[in-house]
């Protein structure tokens, strides 16, 4: 949303610039930041993709189908998702990979109930 309103702000911009030179400068530059966004987004889908949809589907069948959070949030795909792929970053940030988050979380599974257990969701072992 953010960056939907700073395209916005500055395409006003080019629609008050005084000079044709001016507004194609403008232009060039909003498209260019345009492309560098596109890529982004698409080099991280790219690169997390894959490795997101393995997790996702081996944590739904962790849970026979039903995880904790399908019960509290309408699009709880997209809340596993998200954290997920921070568990991803995380994990390759100290040397780790797709296997490690698995056995991680198993474990984290098995614990007894209380605080650090929460309700056992990928979310709440995200942010424990």
């Amino acid at each position: 949303m953010r960056k939907c309103k700073t395209l916005l702000r500055q395409l006003e911009q080019v629609l008050e610039s005084k000079t044709g030179q001016e507004a194609y400068k403008r232009l060039t530059k909003i498209v260019e930041e345009l492309r560098q966004y596109i890529q982004f987004h698409e080099e991280r889908a790219e690169r997390y993709g894959k490795s997101i949809q393995h997790l996702m589907g081996w944590y739904i069948k962790l849970w026979n189908g039903t995880p904790p959070e399908s019960f509290g949030y309408s699009k709880w795909q997209d809340r596993v998702g998200k954290a997920l792929r921070e568990l991803i970053q995380i994990y390759e940030q100290n040397g780790l990979g797709v296997e490690d988050i698995k056995k991680d979380y198993e474990e984290f599974r098995r614990l007894k109930e209380g605080y650090l257990k929460g309700d056992g969701s990928i979310t709440w072992f995200r942010t424990v």
